[in-house]
């Protein structure tokens, strides 16, 4: 019985072929590791954690890397500049327990 990597020597080049990996394995693949596509960004409340990047790249394209808002970070924002609610409005659905 051969290896995957016995296989992939004797496969690769000649027939089209992947080994099948498992989530450790493949975010640990050469290819994944060329390309960049684990991100590598520090949390403020959990600290360092590893996402993937996207597969899709643009020549020249900007790589804005960023943590998320904190759930509701933007509440206020959304409700005033898209909605139109005043603080009065935001403050009453708040009392309400709506937001």
């Amino acid at each position: 019985m051969r290896t995957t990597a016995e296989w992939m020597g004797c496969l690769r080049g000649r027939v089209p072929c992947a080994p099948v990996n498992d989530v450790e394995e493949a975010l640990q693949d050469e290819q994944v590791t060329a390309r960049e596509m684990i991100l590598e960004l520090d949390h403020p409340e959990f600290g360092p954690l590893k996402q993937v990047r996207t597969a899709i790249r643009v020549t020249g394209q900007v790589d804005h890397r960023r943590n998320g808002p904190a759930l509701g970070a933007d509440t206020d924002d959304i409700l005033q500049e898209l909605l139109g609610c005043d603080e009065a409005a935001v403050a009453e659905l708040r009392a309400e327990g709506v937001v």
